[in-house]
């Protein structure tokens, strides 16, 4: 599931006839295909989104990207860094025709906390492009022991798929919650910048039923660890983000349409 979750992208690599990087290069630094390809329809009056980000950047592209129909006007594309914003990942970024092209760019990192004072590397190039810039949380994260998910630790120890249990169990249990010291630190930071926020966890937990979906309606794994989607998982959430107008903030962003 882990790799599947990289379709959507390694597709774009393969019909150019570039080499498939490793998870961990693909999830945490540009390829050639973010880095020097245009992925955006200069002739569509579309609002052009532009996510950067680690293996979350490439869950939020999956959601979008399977979703467009549900969310018409926009376009997307990926460029993907690491959390430690690195040099020549920003000098890459800055080159890259998709930003250019950008109107929005949507940021989407598993924020670490050593590497919350390299962030401002990121937003002040961010801040002096004049594009319209979005902050996300840190996704909700929740108790896993590798190789096995919330979903499947349920399941080894009940032998049955109880979705009232597992979903109230993982509310119950969360790890990443808003209240988190690395999301006050992004909230801070989004404030200081005058950049919007998109919290991530609406689209996951019901706060009122204080529960979180794990499992789709078909019966298939939301996630395939402590906290990335599965292609069905994100295809459901991208539902949610068109079904919420989660994006409505991006609306602000100076585009053709």
């Amino acid at each position: 599931l882990r790799a599947q979750s990289w379709d959507l992208l390694n597709a774009r690599l393969q019909s150019f006839g570039d080499a498939k990087p490793s998870l961990s290069e693909h999830a945490h630094s540009p390829s050639n295909d973010e880095a020097t390809r245009l992925w955006f329809d200069p002739e569509r009056p579309a609002q052009k989104i532009l996510i950067v980000g680690d293996s979350h950047a490439k869950d939020m592209y999956n959601m979008l990207s399977q979703n467009l129909d549900a969310l018409p006007g926009i376009e997307v594309a990926r460029f993907g860094m690491a959390v430690e914003i690195k040099p020549d990942h920003l000098q890459a970024l800055q080159t890259a025709p998709n930003f250019a092209a950008a109107d929005t760019v949507l940021v989407s990192f598993r924020y670490r906390r050593f590497a919350m004072d390299d962030l401002p590397r990121l937003l002040d190039l961010l801040a002096d492009s004049g594009k319209h810039v979005v902050l996300t949380s840190r996704a909700p994260e929740f108790e896993a022991d590798s190789p096995f998910t919330t979903v499947d630790l349920a399941l080894r120890r009940d032998g049955k798929l109880d979705r009232d249990a597992i979903e109230t169990a993982a509310w119950a249990t969360r790890t990443v919650t808003p209240d988190h010291p690395i999301n006050q630190r992004v909230a801070e930071y989004a404030k200081a910048y005058g950049f919007a926020l998109l919290d991530k966890e609406p689209l996951l937990c019901d706060r009122a039923a204080e529960r979180c979906t794990m499992v789709t309606p078909d019966g298939r794994k939301v996630h395939f660890d402590y906290g990335h989607y599965t292609m069905h998982g994100a295809a459901l959430i991208g539902q949610r983000i068109a079904d919420m107008n989660w994006l409505a903030p991006l609306d602000d962003a100076q585009t053709g349409l």
